[in-house]
């Protein structure tokens, strides 16, 4: 007997094409919390089979978006779903998205988890407590666009010990500026607040 995804018998490969037309384009983040029905997590709810073919197509798993101020839970709470997104996405390039409360110190955690990440990511977009982003230091080889979204008083933003070749887009709301990486690089600036 034909369970309901056998009905039409579609090649695994099709399949995963659908699914990626289901989520919101890249390099848009869907949340990646269980009951949003544009992230890859809903997929897998339907049957076996294509449980099997979400979990093995890692380009589905490459967009993570997270909002606490919209769920009211922690964000620590959730950080297993960011661990198995970033599991599951193998070696394609990340956009990360994260809105938090402030002073709830989630970055510091979500910026720990994607440590061993940072070479892939390549769209980030952070709201909340941007101290701890002014912390970090390093190479973000394939960060093309980032967008700083400060809630309260902001500290100054310094992205010049960063080292980001490729960055061409920066928003900023609500944010002090205190250096950029090279202006040339710049094809978008965008300065609110």
């Amino acid at each position: 007997m034909a369970g309901p995804c056998r009905a039409f018998e579609l090649p695994p490969e099709l399949i995963a094409e659908i699914f990626e037309a289901c989520l919101p384009p890249y390099p848009l983040c869907p949340d990646i919390h269980t009951s949003s029905t544009d992230s890859p997590l809903h997929l897998g709810h339907i049957c076996r089979e294509w449980r099997a073919i979400a979990l093995s197509t890692p380009s589905l798993w490459r967009a993570i978006g997270m909002d606490a101020t919209l769920w009211g839970q922690p964000l620590f709470k959730h950080l297993h779903l960011v661990k198995l997104f970033l599991e599951r996405s193998g070696s394609w390039p990340l956009s990360v998205r994260l809105r938090s409360n402030p002073g709830a110190g989630a970055q510091r955690i979500l910026l720990d988890t994607l440590g061993p990440h940072r070479q892939r990511l390549q769209y980030l977009v952070l709201g909340g407590d941007l101290f701890v982003f002014s912390k970090v230091v390093g190479s973000l080889p394939q960060l093309r666009g980032a967008e700083f979204v400060g809630y309260s008083e902001s500290p100054l933003v310094h992205l010049s010990p960063l080292e980001v070749p490729t960055l061409s887009s920066l928003s900023l709301w609500g944010v002090s500026l205190a250096s950029v990486p090279s202006p040339h690089q710049l094809t978008k600036l965008c300065l609110t607040g």
